[in-house]
């Protein structure tokens, strides 16, 4: 298939011990989320990237227990205690959110790796980074007991434009 083919050409070029994140989100942009996330399994990726909880959930329960799934989009605090739930990694831009999946991590005896969201011109999640009290915001995040920060993560609102200014500032 053409993803096989894609991936390998991916690893080639990065290495074999570069971590790729497989982005599968709007069901593998129509292609069957679980179907493409089986092609990158067998190509050694080991995380996987979508942009809802439910979306997640259905990778999980299709038999990707042991992945990395993380949820590109924000999940609301009523949702936290599913993350905890099936093992699944968040972003947060906000303290409430992360707080209330620190107390579901909590009460499920858990750790719930998440990355922060970073606003970079995109303009939908994220913290913006021109903001002190933004870093002020993750320093208390760091403070919870039962979130695991493991990176930052942003979107290129214009990386498939033919002008890469925008980009390239980003």
């Amino acid at each position: 298939t053409n993803l096989d083919f894609n991936i390998k050409q991916i690893k080639a070029k990065v290495g074999m011990d570069v971590k790729i994140t497989g982005i599968i989100k709007a069901d593998g942009y129509g292609h069957g989320s679980v179907k493409c996330a089986s092609v990158l399994r067998a190509n050694g990726v080991k995380s996987f990237g979508v942009a809802t909880l439910s979306e997640a959930i259905k990778l999980r329960k299709a038999g990707y227990e042991t992945e990395q799934i993380l949820i590109l989009g924000l999940t609301p605090e009523p949702y936290a205690d599913i993350l905890a739930e099936y093992d699944l990694t968040p972003v947060v831009c906000s303290y409430t959110n992360a707080e209330a999946i620190n107390n579901a991590a909590r009460k499920a005896g858990k750790t719930i790796e998440c990355y922060i969201a970073v606003d970079t011109g995109m303009g939908r999640i994220g913290y913006n980074p021109e903001d002190p009290a933004s870093v002020e915001d993750v320093k208390m995040i760091t403070t919870l007991q039962h979130i695991k920060l493991i990176g930052l993560f942003s979107h290129f609102a214009t990386a498939d434009a033919a002008d890469k200014n925008y980009a390239h500032m980003q």
